[in-house]
This record gives C-alpha cells, structure tokens and sequence, in this order.
C-alpha cells in the first residue's frame, strides 16, 4: 500500500499545528527549502514571529503537508471492503 498524502496546507505563521505528526514542509528561504520527517514542533521555522537565530539557516514554513499513516489507510481501505449487510428473515 502506497503511502498517501493530504493536500498542500499554506502556513498562517501562527505556530505549529502538527506536533507529532509525519510532514513534509517547505520554507520560503535558508537550506533546506524542504524538510521530511515528524515534527517536533520547533517554534522557530513555524512560528513567524519569533526572531530568527543568527547563523542559523531556517526559513519560515509556508506550505506543509501530511502523511497519512498506513494503519489509518488499512482501516479506510477495510471498510470499504466490507460485505454487503445482508437482512436475515425470521
């Protein structure tokens, strides 16, 4: 089973919203433009006004998505799969 995204979400700045969660974001400027893995909710690239940390080389989050999990994409896969419910007479 292929791993499956959310669509693109545009970022407010207003922190992070996904704590936890496995993520892919993309930054408006620094290295990298584009991270992958769970987000351990840094307030500094999620959270715009922050100061930016001299040397550092994060950007802020603009677009961000989420990987569904696969135990999630079994459950929705199982339950379309369900027999037809069958009304037995009495």
């Amino acid at each position: 089973m292929a791993e499956q995204w959310t669509e693109w979400f545009e970022h407010d700045g207003k922190g992070c919203p996904c704590v936890g969660m496995y993520v892919r974001a993309r930054f408006d400027e620094g290295w990298p433009r584009e991270l992958e893995g769970v987000c351990t909710g840094n307030p500094v690239p999620w959270n715009w006004d922050l100061p930016r940390q001299p040397g550092k080389h994060w950007g802020k989050v603009v677009l961000y998505r989420i990987r569904r999990p696969r135990a999630l994409l079994q459950l929705i896969e199982m339950v379309e799969n369900l027999p037809e419910r069958r009304r037995v007479k009495a």
